[in-house]
């Protein structure tokens, strides 16, 4: 029992082991751009930004606590910190729209280059709709913010910035889904293997048995198989 306990932790251990780091040093390096904001933010005097930077970092770094305290899986981890980050960078595009200052256009168009990360992340975990959900507040965001600018050049950009950000985490998605069934598909084969071999040892016992001489040597026997069984 104990020995396929481990066998299963194993299994688990091998399915999550790309998504464990990818969550771990996608959070170190969100926290280390973060902390970079917050700095400038503060010289500059920009406190909304600072205060929502500021707020964002602290989420992650409870994110981070609560998985490491194992109380939450590494799906659900990096899915809640790259909802904290898009949420972050929706924000501070929405700030620039409604500020609307000389570099607003490309300080928005920054920031959807940059939001390609979480959703690229998301898609990688095991909740299907995360991307859906990154994209969808991304999205939004962005119109909001070209609304609010007015700039033409925003607008001829999102036709082509809808179709990457909605047709790349579908493609992304699937891949990711197809190359879990193949994991899981293995994992069995193998499980299935180790039980044949099991019953095979067993089946070899039993005809030692038939074959055993003197009642000393059988009820041995008989012994083993018992155990084995």
């Amino acid at each position: 029992m104990n020995r396929e306990k481990k066998k299963n932790g194993d299994d688990k251990t091998s399915i999550n082991q790309l998504l464990t780091a990818i969550f771990i040093y996608s959070s170190i390096f969100f926290a280390a751009g973060l902390t970079y904001d917050i700095v400038l933010y503060t010289l500059d005097a920009k406190w909304f930004l600072l205060a929502a930077n500021t707020a964002a970092l602290l989420m992650m770094g409870a994110v981070f606590a609560v998985y490491a305290a194992g109380k939450t899986d590494s799906d659900i981890a990096l899915f809640a910190n790259m909802l904290i980050v898009t949420l972050n960078l929706a924000v501070s595009i929405v700030y620039e729209g409604i500020v609307n200052g000389p570099d607003a256009s490309f300080t928005v168009l920054l920031g959807m280059c940059i939001c390609a990360l979480p959703i690229i992340m998301a898609s990688l975990t095991g909740i299907r709709a995360a991307p859906v959900i990154i994209t969808l507040i991304i999205i939004c965001s962005y119109s909001v913010s070209a609304i609010l600018i007015g700039d033409e050049k925003l607008f001829l950009c999102m036709p082509i910035l809808m179709l990457i950000y909605t047709g790349a985490p579908i493609a992304l998605k699937s891949i990711v889904i197809l190359s879990r069934r193949l994991e899981r598909e293995k994992i069995e084969i193998t499980r299935e293997k180790s039980e044949f071999l099991r019953i095979m040892n067993i089946e070899a016992e039993r005809f030692k048995l038939i074959g055993a001489h003197g009642t000393r040597e059988a009820a041995k026997l008989m012994d083993e198989l018992d155990a084995k069984v």
